[in-house]
């Protein structure tokens, strides 16, 4: 039975794969639109030829040459296909971006956990400092080997990624499909990187588990815990038969285990032949030297204080850094969605990106807008508004350069009365906001949305 650290690793590796799967959706949404618009130039002209194909009027070969010379001397059409190779490599990059993050995560969840199942089974304190993503990257940055990432070979991700969109055109073109449909063809493409990103990610994430337990091993070894590292199978029907065969198998905290005349330090080890590691799901536990656990069930649960009352005890203060870093990545996360819709919303023409002069001038001291605005604020006993200190001309130009790069704010219960409001930092001083009395410079904007155009007015810093 999978322990709780493993269990918990299985769970951030499903929703890895959920966040890589949308990273190539999105692309390929994308990507097919693009093509799709390029091919529509030869649409009606194909129409023609097909019904003259059908007429009896031009031979079918010659109507194939001439779509399979499409690819060779348009030029719009060769540029695509580079575009096209660009996004899918750059979605690779990303994609090898959120492992690398989560395979960070894991090694310090795992390593914290195999301090945890060591205490328990030896009965000592370790004085064991929990691990944390930062940690990780500061232990990688003293020892880079400690934990090998995947990464991108951009000229040979390229190579392949143009081949493989090239031949997916081409058999559209070939197999007649109707120029509206050849941009499906992409789906291949989208997916054979998906699963090779997938597949990356599930063998980075089972070496960190493991190396992760390997440098707590290696730690309480240091401090005269006699240790060894056993391999756990998973044990069902898509376990390798190698990886039966090394199921229980124990050997010295740090030396490689052997079957089929090869050498493995750990499930995933990258330094491995590939059929050994890709995909693998085992991982390693501790045995302790002098402790029989023969009869010992393979549970997380070993009696007594169960892993998430060790950890709190651990370190309280830590885990209210963790809290804070977590929540800072979810806020990343949900801010890069809010961007997405706001961008969707701009490029709809939704919001047209343009100034709303009637609601703009009431923060534009001088206009015949402010005084009225300002005049109603304070009759109902509030504060006289924020105003600008630039023209409407700099304000159109700050809407149209800074739109979707700053932090997305959208409410609302409803899509049709959601408000989408976006703080950005300027690097120039564009208004003052009142506070306290008085008026303090900021060079810090709130844009607000709407179909009616945008207007801004100066906030002051968080």
């Amino acid at each position: 039975m999978a322990d709780y650290g493993h269990k918990e690793t299985d769970k951030r590796l499903a929703v890895m794969e959920k966040r890589i799967a949308k990273v190539y959706s999105d692309t390929l949404k994308a990507a097919k639109e693009k093509l799709a618009s390029v091919l529509e130039e030869f649409r009606e002209l194909d129409e023609k030829k097909a019904q003259a194909v059908a007429d009896g009027k031009l031979p079918k070969k010659a109507y194939t040459a001439w779509r399979q010379e499409l690819i060779g001397k348009e030029k719009h059409l060769r540029d695509m296909i580079d575009v096209l190779t660009e996004d899918f490599t750059n979605a690779d990059k990303i994609a090898m971006k959120i492992v690398n993050g989560e395979a960070k995560d894991i090694y310090a969840l795992n390593a914290n956990y195999a301090a945890y199942d060591i205490e328990k089974k030896a009965n000592v304190n370790m004085s064991w400092t929990l691990y944390d993503h930062s940690t990780v990257e500061r232990l990688i940055r003293e020892e880079p080997n400690l934990l090998p990432l995947p990464s991108v070979d951009v000229p040979v991700d390229k190579w392949w990624n143009q081949k493989h969109i090239t031949a997916a055109i081409n058999r559209g073109i070939l197999l007649g499909d109707p120029i509206q449909d050849i941009a499906k063809r992409l789906v291949t493409v989208a997916s054979m990187d998906l699963n090779a990103a997938v597949r990356s990610a599930r063998t980075a994430t089972t070496a960190a588990e493991c190396a992760g337990r390997i440098d707590t091993y290696k730690y309480a070894q240091s401090i005269g815990i006699e240790m060894e590292q056993e391999w756990l199978a998973t044990l069902d029907g898509r376990t390798r038969h190698e990886h039966r065969l090394l199921d229980g198998q124990r050997v010295a905290v740090g030396e490689a285990f052997h079957v089929d005349g090869a050498s493995i330090r750990y499930p995933g080890d990258p330094q491995a032949p590939g059929y050994l590691i890709y995909n693998c799901r085992c991982t390693l536990v501790s045995a302790v030297k002098g402790i029989d656990q023969s009869d010992a069930p393979r549970a997380s649960k070993l009696g007594g204080m169960s892993y998430e009352g060790w950890k709190a005890g651990k370190d309280l203060e830590l885990q209210k850094v963790q809290k804070i870093e977590l929540k800072q990545r979810e806020n990343e996360l949900k801010n890069e969605e809010n961007r997405g819709i706001l961008k969707e919303k701009i490029r709809s023409g939704k919001f047209p990106l343009k100034v709303n002069i009637g609601q703009q001038r009431k923060h534009i001291e001088g206009t015949h807008e402010y005084k009225t605005y300002l005049e109603a604020r304070l009759q109902k006993g509030k504060t006289p508004q924020d105003k600008l200190t630039i023209s409407e001309d700099k304000v159109q130009e700050i809407v149209r350069k800074h739109h979707s790069t700053g932090t997305v704010i959208i409410s609302g219960k409803s899509p049709e009365n959601m408000k989408f409001v976006e703080y950005v930092t300027l690097d120039i001083e564009v208004g003052k906001c009142y506070c306290d009395g008085q008026y303090y410079g900021s060079n810090r904007i709130a844009i607000h949305y709407s179909k009616r155009g945008e207007h801004i007015f100066p906030v002051l810093e968080r």
